[in-house]
């Protein structure tokens, strides 16, 4: 239902602005994620953007389906997939929280919250069945898409060292099996210095684009919010105050440097 009203609320604003669908939903952070599906890292302060999503994106203009439209479109089920994942891990008032919180406007536009949160919820529900090779594919899968991805990988690491021994796995079977997830952070790095030279190019792009250096690139909590939409690159965190489905949608497009930025998520 929550969703129903937000595709509602595009609807409108489209019609009601003499707009296409596909432009009311392309705000914000969508120009980076699809500037990148394109052309890759072109511009280096989108190296701050993970690459899984513009993969995503990619793949679908491959089919010949729209890349926003197909992103909303795959963000929206992976929503339903998050709540599902949720429904198992804390009953049906946290799948509920999920899809009726406020911020739940950014897991109906093509941005890497929800397919974050579905990847990253369900490695949780797998670990906690000891499922650890489940697990971390799926926290691979979202380290793809977020920086996020490591502090999943740190959660995870806290789990296997508290989870009751002497069923499943060891623990030295269980934290092997996270070499995964971190692999591929570090690929993407290595990936980054192949094209730069800079072991550091993340960090760097965080600077030019967003103005943050270590450690606000990981989410410092002395940083002030200067907009509602706090930026796609940093860790979970909501905002106080999160505008409306309504104003976000109907906000023009950033500048294509402009830092778009977003706020809740995971």
């Amino acid at each position: 239902m929550s969703r129903l009203m937000l595709a509602v609320i595009a609807v409108s604003i489209a019609i009601i602005n003499t707009r296409s669908l596909e432009s009311v939903v392309a705000q914000w952070d969508v120009a980076h994620f699809v500037a990148i599906s394109a052309q890759g890292y072109a511009d280096p302060k989108e190296m701050a953007f993970f690459p899984g999503w513009p993969l995503i994106l990619h793949a679908l203009g491959l089919t010949g389906i729209p890349k926003v439209l197909g992103g909303t479109i795959v963000a929206l089920v992976c929503s339903l997939v998050a709540a599902f994942a949720l429904k198992r891990i804390a009953g049906p008032w946290g799948a509920i929280a999920w899809l009726l919180a406020p911020t739940a406007v950014f897991t109906a536009v093509p941005y890497t919250e929800s397919p974050f949160c579905a990847a990253a919820f369900w490695a949780w529900e797998r670990a906690t069945k000891d499922k650890w090779g489940q697990a971390a594919v799926l926290a691979a899968l979202a380290s793809t898409l977020r920086v996020s991805g490591l502090f999943l990988i740190g959660a995870l690491v806290i789990l296997a060292l508290t989870q009751k021994r002497g069923r499943g796995q060891s623990l030295a079977g269980r934290l092997s099996w996270l070499v995964l997830p971190a692999a591929v952070i570090v690929v993407y790095v290595t990936y980054l210095y192949g094209l730069t030279g800079s072991w550091t190019a993340w960090f760097s792009a965080q600077e030019a684009g967003w103005q943050r250096g270590f450690p606000l690139a990981l989410g410092g909590a002395g940083q002030p919010l200067e907009h509602p939409m706090d930026a796609e690159p940093r860790p979970p965190r909501v905002a106080v105050g999160v505008p409306s489905g309504a104003d976000l949608v109907d906000r023009g497009p950033r500048g294509h440097g402009g830092g778009a930025r977003e706020t809740s998520g995971c």
